[in-house]
């Protein structure tokens, strides 16, 4: 239902997911084969003896937004109030590159959070044990999407020693009044994602901002000139329409305004669907051979090694 809401309102106004933990959990290099997933805090910590403890969170990030979609994200993190409070610290967020399991990972199952350095986004947590705090994390999800929705994120500490340094973050599981550690005031980890408000007025497939012609359908955004100004809306395109080109001589074919038509109701009108008859959104195709995963007899992926498909929808 949520992806259907969002690809029928067609980014006409931004929308707001709160999206909700699907799975949280602390590793811990102190204790390298202990599995914390019972716990209502998350920590975060370096300790000169005890090493390192970083905190895993999965979010249910809906598939059908992509990274394009995306104005903004924040990550909304609580204190633990039954601990003694923390420091205040500056933390990194990353993508990790492997899923994880809550109710089994450990710090020697994950190898540490196995998790990608080359994107983060960052911010910072109060000292203490009362406090609620707001995470920008649109670098992180705009750039890293993929890993993130699928494998989930790692919190650290910016930097890892050598000085002593913690906090405690409420996990989902404060959410249940029957732990003996249950504070009322605490909130389980919230990720809010704003999608852009820019509109796609022809249908297609291509949003306003980025359109050679918003008001005509031109899905391959083709400009003979290379004026600025796409084919199908230019009245000096430098090619010609059929059946008056193409041939020996005879000067390029433009592109042609297309059809609207969106025969399997995914958003992506026929003319550009790499499968107009079944429903792809994402329109992958592992081969390359432009046809979509979902409608191809052979299509690269799947197997051992080899990219996930994408299933109809």
């Amino acid at each position: 239902m949520l992806c259907a809401l969002l690809f029928a309102v067609h980014n006409a106004a931004a929308e707001t997911i709160s999206c909700n933990t699907t799975a949280d959990v602390f590793i811990d290099q102190y204790e390298p084969t202990t599995n914390f997933n019972d716990k209502t805090r998350l920590l975060i910590s370096y300790h000169p003896t005890k090493g390192i403890a970083r905190g895993l969170l999965k979010f249910d990030i809906p598939s059908c937004i992509t990274a394009s979609q995306i104005q903004s994200a924040n990550l909304y993190l609580s204190s633990s109030g039954h601990t003694g409070g923390g420091s205040a610290i500056n933390i990194n967020i990353h993508a990790l590159k492997a899923s994880f399991n809550e109710a089994t990972d450990t710090w020697n199952s994950l190898s540490g959070g196995n998790y990608d350095a080359s994107i983060f986004s960052s911010g910072s947590l109060p000292s203490g044990n009362a406090w609620k705090t707001t995470i920008n994390v649109t670098t992180l999800l705009v750039g890293n999407l993929h890993k993130a929705r699928n494998n989930g994120v790692l919190i650290k500490l910016t930097t890892e020693g050598p000085d002593k340094l913690y906090q405690h973050i409420a996990s989902r599981e404060c959410d249940d009044a029957s732990n003996p550690n249950y504070v009322a005031a605490d909130e389980p980890p919230r990720l809010e994602i704003s999608l852009k408000t820019d509109s796609d007025s022809d249908g297609d497939g291509v949003l306003d901002s980025e359109d050679n012609c918003p008001n005509k359908c031109n899905s391959e955004q083709h400009d003979s000139d290379y004026d600025g100004v796409g084919d199908v809306c230019d009245p000096t395109p430098g090619c010609a329409f059929p059946p008056n080109c193409g041939g020996c001589g005879s000067p390029q074919c433009c592109e042609v305004e297309c059809s609207v038509t969106d025969s399997d109701t995914d958003g992506v009108p026929d003319c550009a669907d790499n499968c107009p008859s079944a429903c792809n959104v994402h329109q992958l195709d592992a081969d390359g051979d432009g046809t979509g995963d979902v409608c191809d007899t052979t299509p690269g992926c799947g197997g051992c090694g080899a990219p996930q498909c994408e299933q109809q929808c």
